[in-house]
């Protein structure tokens, strides 16, 4: 029975509603693929980004098929999102959304679509439309709608619904392994059953919750071969990070998950990190300890040189995925 929105409970809840997903140690086999976990918590603990992108495209479809009701001349919803498609018809595209921002159930939808994300109440704007629009792979025809989302259409316009084949419901994949930038055989399908099922856990079952929140039960332990660790725990007495000895003598790092500082993007977080140890470097003026500092800097970084250095390139790739 899932009780909380936390990662562990959403993978029960794949296993539970889904034959095709399993998780095995480290690896989450979703058909016959083999997922690391990495890359399926990062697709949780980064979920205020899929949904809203993936509501971007549920309103950019609705808009679609909302114009095509409405006309007896040309009609797009077949024809996208592509590209060349998208430039050749810019500027009715424009007209499609002008019009939509009049459409009383289409704005009702937009607000009510987003507040069920838990991210506050956010609307479209013509250029993520035409963004949407451009994006290369499947079309609109195979994006998925979980339940809640169809009942809100057949609430809002219910003729639009007859668009709603999603065939496959594996449209969505696409984009979520160009953000990740993952292009192995299969992974698209995968992540979009996993997707499907995310959508499914957080409509039906934590509507209106934000699912940002789950970073504060993030558990997930980084371990770098022949290195180290880096574990995220509750408590550093304050301090965002404290060195640790691991067993064998193993240096290892526990990092405070609760600090604001854990909740930015790694690469924001690297920045950040070096901005603060200069800045009190910088304040330091007795010379025997200002020595002793520049000292310490010039060891961190041969250690981090001989680190950098000795990174299998596997390595280096499964942490950046």
């Amino acid at each position: 029975m899932v009780e909380r929105y936390s990662f562990a409970d959403f993978v029960n809840y794949c296993s539970n509603n889904n034959s095709s997903f399993r998780p095995d140690g480290e690896i989450y086999w979703c058909q016959t693929k083999p997922i690391p976990s990495i890359l399926v918590k990062r697709l949780f603990f980064s979920a205020d980004i899929y949904l809203k992108d993936y509501v971007y495209h549920l309103l950019s479809a609705t808009a679609l098929a909302l114009h095509d009701l409405q006309t007896t001349d040309e009609t797009l919803f077949a024809f996208f999102p592509h590209p060349s498609a998208r430039l050749r018809h810019q500027n009715i595209l424009e007209n499609i959304w002008h019009d939509c921002q009049s459409i009383p159930q289409f704005k009702n939808f937009e607000k009510n679509v987003s507040k069920l994300c838990g991210l506050g109440e956010f609307e479209l704007p013509l250029q993520d439309f035409l963004n949407c629009l451009n994006h290369k792979g499947k079309k609109y025809d195979r994006l998925y709608y979980p339940d809640v989302i169809k009942k809100n259409i057949d609430q809002e316009f219910p003729k639009v619904t007859r668009f709603l084949i999603g065939s496959n419901g594996d449209m969505f994949g696409n984009i979520i392994v160009d953000k990740l930038n993952v292009y192995r055989s299969g992974f698209s399908d995968a992540f979009s059953i996993l997707f499907n099922e995310f959508l499914n856990f957080k409509f039906e079952l934590f509507p209106f919750m934000n699912p940002q929140n789950a970073s504060q039960g993030q558990t997930e332990v980084l371990t770098i071969p022949s290195i180290g660790t880096i574990k995220p725990v509750e408590y550093t007495n304050g301090n965002f990070w404290e060195p640790t000895m691991e067993q064998g003598g193993a240096i290892g790092v526990e990092l405070a998950k609760h600090h604001p500082a854990a909740m930015l993007d790694p690469k924001l977080q690297f920045n950040l990190l070096l901005l603060a140890l200069a800045k009190e470097e910088m304040k330091i003026f007795d010379s025997d300890l200002k020595i002793k500092l520049e000292q310490f800097r010039y060891r961190v970084s041969v250690d981090l040189r001989a680190a950098a250095n000795a990174l299998d390139p596997k390595v280096i790739n499964e942490i950046a995925a």
